[in-house]
């Protein structure tokens, strides 16, 4: 008894040594920053312009007031000699292509990105428009004597030199050193004191979430007669009978809705819009997973966007806004009726856990990088379409009580989108209408997207899918239709001669298809690679492929100039990134790297990994790796099952998984609308498939 006490009292006490070390290292932690912010009341700050004969000029320069314009000789260069810690230069900017090669003391600016030549300024505007801007170049020097050298590439006749300015900093290295140690201290205390106090916590929030859980149960019950009456009442009850015929058959509603969907789509007036409208948002009230089947198979053809009340938004987003409505309509349905949870709801929704948790992660991540992106606009943009409306999608499949034939159903209108965009493009490739001609006439598919490699990205995500059905589902009708499937979106893959769906994508999804289903199909999925490989022998004579191991110049060239830039851009803001789809404007006026000027307009990073570091930092980058771990330990554990269809999804789904990151090792794999929302899908289904399997349900 008297060593359960002092056990007590001695957890008592490390709790409250650590939550006090927590408070006092952040008392200190913020006195510190009051006292830095205070010694920079001391800053000054001088400017300088090209007339205030400051500086040293070499070669053939004209001055005004404008500022400082080199000679199209390309030989001028300007030594500045100060005395401070900081140094910015104030540059015209626009569309133009031009760079400033900075050194500071003979070493290169400590603010800019370097490359070969050394660190370098863009003259490049991020959105091409004329602006003056002060870019730091150098800074946290000894506040000492200095010298600058620049050396201006291009820029003649935009006058880029305007002026440089000066600043001498107070030494606060000590003070920062020390709010880094109280930083590491006060994660620790933290840790400890939450990690000690986790018992009373968990008692806490059951105590809130009772609370909250008996508040709700008394609305319901007074709610509940009400809403009943209504549901009984003439209009509830032509309601009912709506929802009852639709039920009947999934086929022929789906018809019907994508009736309504080529009537809103296509119709020029007012009144055929509408009424198309209002069938599409109907059916899709009363039947979410029908919804759900038209975002699936819409989401290839986000290019194509229906103008709404001045504003475009494509179909699938339309589409996934009435499902979110019917979504929410039904569960409000069954809590105000009561109605008790079986086995099915179980299994369905299930307890909170760590893919959840990951999606959440994801969505707060993209919001506060979205809301501190500079450019806001573009930022918020992006977050609505491939982060927040995504994550809805997978919170439709992971709360609703889909059985087996409904998923069944979903990932038939998946394949019959895909099969779409497939057909069309070898359509288009037979007839050499909307083709891109590539290197020496060398032809590629592109289908409904902008560029082959999209295409490519989207046809070789379904392959594994198919196969995975084709060979171990149980229906004959269903692996007749993927086989057909199979042929038209693997020959329409073939025809993008995407380098990274055919070398990385498909075989990789092709691999894990036939490793994860264990022998002989391993050996098969080799034969079949090896086999594909002998003949795509030809294809390396082709001036696309054979160049593909030439670093000097080409793809490969480009690719690796885009991964330098992108290290240095993760770099300069390397907790939330530089926003969402601000990529484009950071890389072509800050980043991007001197010997790839030729592309100055690239909007992502070209890797899986980057794309998550440079456009929301190194928090979603951590919440991406969680979300693969989460999948893959949900997958794997699905392989075993005794239920056929749950295994036949769960390897096609782990088969698409190692596509997206094969293709997405040199290519963009997720923030693109299709690409995101089939990411989202396949998570909210292998959540479905764990579930139902761990739960037994009767499907």
């Amino acid at each position: 008894m008297h060593n359960e006490r002092g056990s007590k009292r001695h957890v008592t006490g490390l709790r409250l040594c650590c939550w006090i070390g927590a408070i006092a290292t952040c008392i200190v932690f913020v006195a510190l920053l009051l006292v830095r912010r205070q010694t920079f009341v001391s800053s000054s700050v001088d400017s300088y312009t090209p007339l205030s004969g400051q500086a040293q000029w070499e070669g053939n320069w004209q001055f005004s007031e404008l500022g400082a314009d080199p000679s199209d000789a390309n030989t001028e260069r300007v030594t500045i000699p100060f005395t401070g810690t900081d140094l910015a230069l104030t540059v015209r900017r626009g569309d133009y292509r031009g760079y400033l090669i900075v050194s500071v003391d003979g070493q290169p600016a400590n603010r800019l990105p370097q490359a070969p030549e050394g660190a370098y300024l863009i003259l490049t505007s991020p959105d091409r428009q004329p602006e003056i801007v002060t870019i730091p170049v150098a800074g946290g020097l000894r506040d000492e004597q200095h010298t600058a050298s620049i050396v201006i590439d291009r820029g003649w006749t935009q006058w880029p030199f305007v002026g440089w300015e000066v600043t001498r900093n107070p030494d606060t290295r000590r003070i920062d050193w020390t709010l880094r140690v109280l930083t590491a201290l006060f994660a620790v205390a933290a840790t400890c004191a939450i990690w000690q106090s986790r018992r009373e916590l968990m008692k806490w929030s059951r105590t809130q979430v009772t609370g909250l859980m008996h508040a709700a149960a008394r609305v319901r019950s007074m709610a509940y007669p009400h809403w009943r009456k209504l549901r009984e009442g003439r209009p509830g009850g032509a309601w009912l009978r709506a929802e009852t015929i639709t039920r009947k058959s999934f086929a022929g509603t789906a018809l019907f809705a994508l009736a309504a969907v080529a009537v809103f789509y296509f119709s020029p007036s007012f009144i055929p819009i509408a009424a198309g409208f209002l069938c599409l948002a109907v059916v899709i009230v009363l039947r979410p997973d029908i919804g759900l089947g038209l975002v699936l198979a819409a989401a290839p053809f986000y290019l194509y966007p229906r103008r709404v009340f001045g504003k475009q938004f494509s179909v699938a987003e339309i589409v996934l806004v009435l499902a979110c409505v019917g979504h929410f309509a039904h569960q409000i349905d069954r809590w105000l009726k009561d109605e008790p949870r079986t086995q099915t709801d179980r299994g369905a929704t299930g307890k909170f856990n760590g893919l959840d948790a990951a999606m959440i992660g994801l969505v707060l991540v993209g919001t506060i990088s979205a809301i501190t992106a500079r450019y806001t606009r573009v930022a918020i943009r992006e977050l609505r379409l491939v982060i927040v409306e995504p994550a809805l999608l997978y919170w439709i499949i992971r709360t609703s009580r889909f059985e087996r034939k409904a998923i069944w159903n979903l990932v038939d209108m998946l394949v019959l989108g895909t099969t779409v965009v497939a057909a069309i493009g070898l359509v288009q490739f037979g007839l050499n209408v909307n083709v891109i001609t590539a290197e020496q006439g060398f032809r590629r598919l592109r289908s409904v997207y902008g560029s082959p490699n999209n295409a490519g990205l989207m046809l070789g995500r379904i392959i594994p899918l198919l196969l995975a059905t084709v060979i171990w589902a149980r229906h004959p009708r269903r692996r007749v239709g993927y086989a057909l499937s199979c042929i038209a979106v693997t020959t329409a893959a073939v025809l993008t001669f995407s380098k990274g769906a055919l070398l990385l994508g498909i075989p990789l999804g092709v691999l894990a298809l036939g490793f994860i289903a264990g022998r002989p199909w391993s050996w098969v999925s080799i034969a079949v690679l090896v086999t594909a490989g002998v003949c795509a022998i030809p294809l390396l004579n082709t001036p696309r492929f054979a160049s593909l191991l030439d670093s000097t110049q080409g793809t490969t060239f480009f690719r690796l100039q885009i991964w330098q830039s992108s290290l240095a851009m993760f770099r300069s803001a390397p907790i939330f990134g530089v926003g969402p789809d601000n990529f484009l404007y950071f890389y072509r006026g800050h980043f991007i790297r001197p010997a790839a000027w030729r592309e100055p307009d690239i909007s992502q990073a070209h890797n899986f990994a980057l794309n998550f570091a440079t456009r929301l930092g190194i928090l979603a980058l951590t919440v991406a790796v969680w979300l693969q771990v989460e999948f893959w330990r949900r997958g794997l554990a699905i392989r075993t099952t005794k239920d056929s269809d749950n295994r036949v999804l769960a390897l096609g789904l782990m088969g698409m998984m190692a596509a997206y990151l094969g293709h997405g090792l040199v290519d963009s794999s997720h923030f693109v609308v299709d690409l995101a929302y089939i990411f989202s899908f396949s998570l909210g289904l292998i959540q479905w498939l764990s579930r139902s399997d761990t739960h037994g349900i009767e499907k």
